[in-house]
C-alpha cells in the first residue's frame, strides 16, 4: 500500500469518528467512490477501532473473532478462543495447562517473527512489563516461544476499556446488557469516581516510572475498567524502558495522536520523558469529565496542529459541574510546557487524592501574565490586524497605500517566514514548500527590500541544502539497498531502504522539475528486457505490461502498459509485480517477480500452442472472500477481492515433473526419483522436494504461473466467509494424520512419503464443488505470495514490509496432526535448500490479463 493511499485512508477514517458509529461505514463507503483499495484500507481502520469483546479488554486496533482453533497447543497453554487481534498478533484466551488457569495469551503473528528486531520488539513489551508490580497494571506472566511461534501470557481481566465506557456514556443504548457501569455525567458519584479512576491510573504510572518504564501511549482504550469499576494499564508495546534500550528511532513519531503530548508531537525539538504520560493522562481526565476530546480533526495532522497552537476549550465551558479544583488539576496536568506540569505522576496522583479527602490541591491556576501569553499565542494573528489598523487610524490616509503594500508583501513572505522557523523540512508537505517558493517569486517580481532580500535568500538556501541533502540520501539508501538485496541475506530492510530512495527520489522530481536527471532517481530505476520466440526461433510478437501486486494480499493492482515486443531496457517500478505478455497467436503469459533498485529483469519465454490449454483446470469466478482469522496467517480476517482465475485441478505429479526434465535436458534429475519406476502407479504422487524456483519455472514453461494465497484459499473455501472445509463442513475426507515425518535419514522420509502420499487424483469426497483435488491433506503447496511483516508504528498505525526472501506454502501435507486446517501455513526460504518432502504445488493463470 503507497503512503498517499494510507494517509488518505487514515483522513477519511478519522473524519467518521464524527458520526455515530452506526453511520460510519455508509460514510465510508459513499466517501471512497469507486477506490476499492481506499474503501478496503478504511474499512480495516474501522474495524479495527471497533469495541473488543465484553470479558476481555484490548486496545481499540483489536477486534474480537469466533473463528479461532479450540484446542490448539502452544507449549503449555490451550488455546480457547480469541479475543482480540492487533498489529503486533492475536489474543487468545488459554488455559494454562501447569497451573490450571486462564490467562490472556498475545501471539506473534508470523509475519512480524522475520526479523530480529520485530521478535525483539514483541518480547521486549513481555519484559518491560513482566518488571512491574502493581495492582492497577496487568500482569504479565510469562513469555516463550516454540520454533516461528511467539507469545506472552498476562493476567485474564473482565471487564471493557475507558474508550468502551466514554462511548456507552454519550450513547447508553449502545451499553451491553451486563457491562459494569460507571456513573453517569448527572449522577451524584460520577466526578469523584473519574478522580479515583484517574489516580489509579497515575499510580500505575508512577510505579512504572519508578522502573524506568515511560508509556508513551496512555489513552482510554489502554486502560481496563474491571468488573469492580477498578483500573488496571496494559499494552507497553511502545513503552520506552531505560534499562532494555530503545528499538524505536529518536526522530520517530509515536503514540495516539488525541493523547500525544506537544513534546512528542514535535519530538525533534524537546526530549520526551515521564512527563508525557502525566499530560497523556491529563487528556484522558479531560474526556472522562466532559465526554470530549480537547483537540479534534479531519485528520491526525489537523490534530496535532491544533495541539501545537490552541488551548483546549475550558472545561467549566463544557461540563459545569466540574469543581474548580479538579479543572485546575487537569489543566495542570495537561500544559504544553513539560516544566509547567506535574513534575511527577506521583504528584499528579496526591493532588487528585487531596481533592477527594477535599483538602487543598497543590497545582495553581495560571495567573495572568501566563493568561496574556496563551491569549498573545493564540490570537496572534488577529492582534497583528489590530495593531496593524491601530497604526493606519493614527497615521492617517497617507499611509492607507503604504500600509497596504506592506500588508501585500508581508503575505507573499510569510509562507517562507514560518516555514524558516520548522527545524526539519523532511516533515513539511512538498506543497508547503511549493507554495511557499512560488509566492516568493511574486515577491521578487514586485522587487525585494533589504529585510525581504534576507528572507528569500535564506529560504533559498535551506532549500538547496534539502536538495543536496535529500538527493545524497536517495543515492546512498538506493544502492545499500541493492546491495542488501542482491546479497540474498537480506532481512527486509534492504528493501524499506529501496523504497525510501525511491520516495526521496520521487519527492525531488516534485520540488525541483528539470533539474539533473539524477534527482530523478532514472539510475536506479529497474530495468526490462524481456523477448520472446517459438519453440522453432521465430521472434514473437505481442505486447507487454505489468500489474503491482499488493504486499500483503499479492492482489494485483491496475495494468500498465509497457510497450510492444521485444522490450528492451523499459522502466519498471519497485516491488512485487506480475509481467503480463499477450503473444500474437500464443495467448497469456504471467512472469511473476520481486524487482529492487538498479535491477534488470532479464526476461526470456519460448512459446508453443500447447501452453494456452486450459485442460486439467478449474475456472473459478471472481469472489469476495472474508478470511478466517489465525495468528499464522497474514490474510488472518482480512476481505478481499479476487479476480477469476484457472487453477490446476490437481497437483504436479512426478509424471508432469519428468516430462518437464525430458524439455529441458540441462536440468538434472533429483536422485530420489530414481525410486519410482516409470509407467508404474507412483509416477502419479505429488511431486515433492521441488524449490521455490523450480516450482516457478515449471509453472512458465506450462505457460501459467503460481498461485497466490488469496486465490489459493479462494479455492479451498470458496467465496465470503467461505467453507470449513474444501468438500463441506463435514467430517475429514483426505490424508491427513497418515504418519509423521522422521527426522532421521533421507531413505526414512522418502520411504514416510511413498507410504502415506496419495496419487494427485484422488480422494473424490475431499474434491471442492468446483472440482479441485487435495486443497486440504497430500501435500503443501507453494504460493507466489511473500511473507509480510505488520510493523506496529504506534498508535494503531502500521506498516506492511514485504519478505520477499520467503514464501508461503498453503494446505496441510498428510503428515498435518488433527488441529490442523486450512487457515495453516507453513514458509520456506526461496533457495535451493528450502525443499520439503511434504511441499508440492499446482500451477494457475488469470482469467483476463
Amino acid at each position: 500500500m503507497s503512503e498517499s493511499l494510507w494517509q488518505r485512508a487514515r483522513a477519511l477514517f478519522e473524519a467518521s469518528l464524527e458520526l455515530p458509529e452506526a453511520e460510519r461505514e455508509a460514510y465510508l463507503r459513499r466517501e471512497s467512490g469507486d477506490d476499492a483499495a481506499l474503501l478496503e484500507e478504511a474499512l480495516m481502520l474501522a474495524k479495527h477501532d471497533s469495541s473488543a469483546p465484553d470479558d476481555f479488554v484490548v486496545p481499540p486496533t483489536m477486534h474480537a473473532s469466533e473463528d479461532s482453533p479450540a484446542g490448539l497447543k502452544l507449549g503449555e497453554f490451550v488455546l480457547d478462543r480469541e479475543l482480540g487481534r492487533g498489529a503486533m498478533g492475536v489474543v487468545y484466551l488459554a488455559t494454562q495447562t501447569t497451573l490450571e488457569r486462564e490467562v490472556a495469551l498475545k501471539v506473534l503473528s508470523l509475519g512480524l517473527t522475520s526479523t530480529e528486531a520485530s521478535v525483539e520488539r514483541f518480547h521486549r513489551e513481555a519484559r518491560a512489563a513482566a518488571r512491574l508490580d502493581h495492582p492497577h497494571i496487568v500482569r504479565v506472566l510469562t513469555d516463550g516461544h516454540s520454533e516461528n511461534t511467539h507469545w506472552f501470557a498476562m493476567e485474564y481481566v473482565r471487564g471493557h476499556s475507558l474508550d468502551d465506557e466514554i462511548r456507552w456514556l454519550v450513547d447508553e443504548g449502545a451499553r451491553p446488557p451486563g457491562a459494569p457501569r460507571l456513573p453517569g455525567p448527572r449522577d451524584p458519584d460520577h466526578i469523584p469516581v473519574i478522580a479515583r479512576l484517574v489516580a489509579e491510573a497515575a499510580s500505575a504510572l508512577s510505579h512504572a516510572h519508578s522502573r524506568g518504564v515511560v508509556h508513551r501511549d496512555v489513552k482510554p482504550s489502554n486502560l481496563l475498567l474491571t468488573a469492580d469499576l477498578k483500573l488496571k494499564l496494559v499494552d507497553f508495546g511502545i513503552a520506552r524502558d531505560d534499562s532494555l534500550g530503545s528499538l524505536t528511532r529518536s526522530d520517530q513519531l509515536i503514540g495516539s495522536a488525541p493523547y500525544m503530548s506537544p513534546e512528542q508531537a514535535r519530538i525533534v525539538h524537546l526530549t520526551v520523558d515521564h512527563r508525557t504520560d502525566v499530560y497523556s493522562l491529563g487528556v484522558v481526565l479531560y474526556e472522562l469529565l466532559t465526554l470530549r476530546r480537547p483537540y479534534t480533526g479531519a485528520t491526525s495532522h489537523e490534530v496535532l496542529l491544533r495541539l501545537q497552537s490552541q488551548e483546549p476549550t475550558p472545561l467549566a465551558r463544557l461540563n459545569d459541574r466540574v469543581p474548580r479544583d479538579l479543572a485546575v488539576i487537569c489543566q495542570h496536568a495537561m500544559s504544553k510546557r513539560p516544566e509547567e506540569r506535574y513534575p511527577t505522576a506521583a504528584a499528579f496522583e496526591e493532588d487528585l487524592r487531596r481533592f477527594l479527602r477535599h483538602e487543598a490541591i497543590r497545582a495553581r491556576p495560571p495567573g495572568p501574565l501566563r493568561r496574556a501569553a496563551r491569549l498573545c499565542g493564540r490570537h496572534r494573528a488577529a492582534l497583528a490586524v489590530a495593531a496593524t489598523a491601530l497604526v493606519a487610524l493614527t497615521v492617517g490616509a497617507l499611509l492607507t497605500r503604504h500600509m497596504g503594500e506592506v500588508q501585500a508583501a508581508e503575505a507573499e513572505l510569510a509562507p517562507a517566514r514560518a516555514l524558516l522557523a520548522e527545524t526539519d523540512w523532511s516533515a513539511v508537505e512538498d506543497g508547503e514548500l511549493i507554495a511557499a517558493r512560488a509566492a516568493l517569486d511574486v515577491a521578487r517580481a514586485r522587487g525585494l527590500r533589504g529585510a525581504e532580500r534576507a528572507v528569500a535568500e535564506a529560504f533559498d538556501a535551506r532549500l538547496s541544502e534539502l536538495k543536496r541533502a535529500w538527493s545524497g540520501s536517495a543515492v546512498a539508501l538506493a544502492r545499500s539497498g541493492t546491495q542488501a538485496v542482491a546479497s540474498g541475506l537480506d532481512d527486509g530492510r534492504g528493501h524499506d531502504e529501496v523504497v525510501q530512495s525511491s520516495r526521496l527520489f520521487q519527492r525531488l522530481a516534485t520540488l525541483f522539475p528539470g533539474d539533473s536527471p539524477a534527482l530523478s532517481g532514472d539510475a536506479f530505476a529497474p530495468r526490462l528486457t524481456l523477448h520472446a520466440t517459438t519453440d522453432a526461433g521465430a521472434p514473437c510478437t505481442g505486447r507487454v505490461s505489468y500489474r503491482r501486486l499488493d504486499p500483503l494480499t499479492a492482489v494485483a493492482g491496475d495494468r500498465v502498459e509497457v510497450g510492444p515486443l521485444p522490450i528492451d531496457g523499459a522502466a519498471l517500478p519497485l516491488g512485487h509485480l506480475r509481467v503480463i505478455v499477450e503473444l500474437d497467436g500464443f495467448g497469456l503469459r504471467e512472469l511473476s517477480r520481486f524487482v529492487t533498485a538498479g535491477a534488470t529483469l532479464d526476461l526470456s519465454l519460448v512459446a508453443r500452442a500447447d501452453q494456452d490449454d486450459t485442460a486439467g483446470m478449474v475456472l473459478l469466478p471472481a469472489a469476495t472472500c472474508t478470511h478466517p482469522a489465525h495468528a499464522l496467517s497474514p490474510l488472518a480476517g482480512r476481505t478481499i477481492e479476487v479476480p477469476a482465475l484457472w487453477l490446476d485441478e490437481c497437483e504436479v505429479s512426478v509424471r508432469d515433473w519428468r516430462e518437464y526434465l525430458a524439455a529441458h535436458r540441462r536440468l538434472t534429475p533429483a536422485t530420489w526419483l530414481a525410486e519410482i519406476p516409470p509407467g508404474s502407479d507412483q509416477e502419479l504422487l505429488p511431486m515433492v522436494l521441488v524449490s521455490f524456483e523450480e516450482a516457478r519455472a515449471y509453472a512458465e514453461w506450462r505457460g501459467k504461473r503460481l498461485p497466490s494465497h488469496a486465490e489459493w484459499m479462494r479455492a479451498a473455501r470458496g467465496p465470503g466467509a467461505g467453507r470449513t472445509w474444501p468438500w463441506g463442513d463435514g467430517p475429514a475426507a483426505s490424508n491427513v494424520g497418515r504418519g509423521a515425518v522422521p527426522m532421521g535419514y533421507d531413505a526414512e522420509r522418502l520411504a514416510a512419503y511413498l507410504a502415506h502420499a496419495a496419487p494427485v487424483r484422488s480422494f473424490e469426497g475431499a474434491r471442492t464443488p468446483e472440482g479441485v483435488y487435495h486443497l486440504f491433506g497430500n501435500v503443501m503447496e507453494w504460493t507466489e505470495s511473500h511473507l509480510a511483516e505488520v510493523e506496529d508504528l504506534g498508535g494503531g498505525a502500521t506498516r506492511i514490509r514485504p519478505r520477499y526472501d520467503a514464501r508461503i506454502l498453503a494446505g496441510c501435507a498428510w503428515n498435518a496432526g488433527p488441529e490442523y486446517d486450512l487457515r495453516n501455513i507453513a514458509q520456506r526460504g526461496i533457495g535451493p535448500a528450502d525443499r520439503l518432502i511434504t511441499g508440492g504445488f499446482r500451477c494457475a493463470r488469470s482469467a483476463a490479463p
